[in-house]
């Protein structure tokens, strides 16, 4: 269930990213608004991804066997 919060961290990040992105981008319709749009979509999407896969990685890594 601790994967769940590492979730929620990654969105605060991902929030985070979007917002900063929604504030650069100007008004109007344009390629550039466009392009900026996409790629801000794109990077919430990969911080997200990253965040929540590193934790499910480390979840689900077997615990490590102790020598004698």
């Amino acid at each position: 269930m601790w994967w769940l919060f590492a979730n929620v961290l990654a969105w605060v990040f991902g929030l985070l990213v979007a917002f900063t992105g929604a504030g650069i981008v100007k008004e109007g319709l344009s390629i550039q608004t466009a392009l900026l749009t996409a790629a801000n979509g794109a990077t919430i999407g990969t911080t997200v991804g990253i965040m929540t896969g590193i934790a499910l990685v480390v979840r689900l890594k077997p615990p490590r066997k102790q020598s004698h």
